[in-house]
């Protein structure tokens, strides 16, 4: 993040990366950084796993973003994580909560909140060119419509692969959620 900060010359004391797959690195990352801040953001199981590539170019909409097992090892480094700079949010009270849920994560950071953080969410800055974005919904408002997806009649069948796994069944509760 350094780096990427040097390059676009700015000098923000906090910077975040949301890669989904980082999980596998927490333990890696705090040993190079004990300084470093982790926060796992939880999302109901089955919106996970009915997530699908449509919105990325050149990918076929009967694609999902992420396999059931993918769901379970991402629970498990998640959860299996035990840091005291490790934050859990869940997705759904980002989107419903959001000034709230942002507060108290700002607070565990040790950092001040604004609530027109929210207004600023979809602005352009010099380290975020919107023309670039390769999330469509990066440049929308923050939307509860992205909330039980998986309860459409089209993913009938990805939803029995899920319950099926009683390893998935098992984080999904353990996340706090139900089917």
């Amino acid at each position: 993040m350094e780096i990427y900060s040097q390059r676009f010359g700015s000098h923000k004391p906090v910077w975040g990366e949301k890669t989904p797959r980082n999980c596998f690195s927490y333990a890696r990352l705090a040993a190079e950084n004990p300084k470093a801040y982790f926060i796992s953001t939880v999302r109901h199981g089955l919106d996970v796993i009915t997530s699908k590539l449509d919105e990325n170019p050149g990918k076929s909409s009967h694609e999902y973003h992420c396999s059931v097992q993918r769901y379970i090892d991402s629970m498990l480094c998640i959860y299996s994580f035990t840091n005291p700079r490790h934050f859990f949010v869940k997705y759904e009270d980002l989107v419903t909560k959001t000034s709230e849920t942002l507060a108290a994560l700002f607070n565990f950071l040790g950092l001040p909140f604004d609530p027109m953080i929210i207004n600023d969410l979809n602005r352009e800055t010099i380290s975020k060119d919107l023309k670039k974005v390769c999330q469509p919904k990066l440049n929308e408002p923050v939307q509860a419509t992205w909330i039980n997806r998986w309860r459409r009649p089209e993913h009938k069948k990805r939803i029995a692969e899920f319950m099926d796994r009683p390893d998935a069944v098992r984080w999904l509760q353990h996340s706090g959620y139900s089917a």
